[in-house]
């Protein structure tokens, strides 16, 4: 890893904790995953399930995010500033189940949900936020 990596790394993991605040979420592990930065895994995947779910009824898309099973932010700009979130979610459809990669942000308005037929890896769920939820 080099030093201005390093450094980015550092940069984001302390907004980040000057973002949460004194009730925040604790974080559970941290993983330099992107040329945008550091993607950090949430301790409560439930966490963002009441956002997901507004977003599915502002676009009026059919069936709601029961649970999470894993959760990620990917802090973008400066300290208080937006932050994409993603998971991968049981979506519950007409009393039908399906594992779905969801994300959104906290400041521009991206949403994207994608129905999965297989277990994602960590690093993909990052890639899908970055690639469709990366606020800015």
């Amino acid at each position: 890893m080099t030093a201005s990596r390093v450094l980015a790394f550092t940069a984001l993991l302390v907004t980040t904790l000057a973002d949460a605040g004194p009730s925040a979420t604790f974080i559970t592990g941290v993983t330099v995953a992107t040329d945008n930065g550091a993607a950090l895994q949430i301790a409560n995947p439930n966490e963002r399930n009441a956002s997901f779910n507004a977003n599915l009824l502002k676009r009026q898309l059919p069936g709601r995010v029961a649970n999470c099973s894993s959760l990620i932010d990917i802090p973008v700009g400066t300290a208080r500033g937006n932050h994409s979130f993603g998971g991968i979610c049981t979506l519950v459809e007409n009393g039908k189940k399906s594992s779905v990669m969801i994300c959104d942000d906290e400041m521009v308005g991206h949403f994207r949900m994608e129905k999965m037929d297989r277990k994602v890896p960590v690093q993909e769920l990052i890639d899908f936020i970055v690639s469709n939820c990366f606020g800015g």
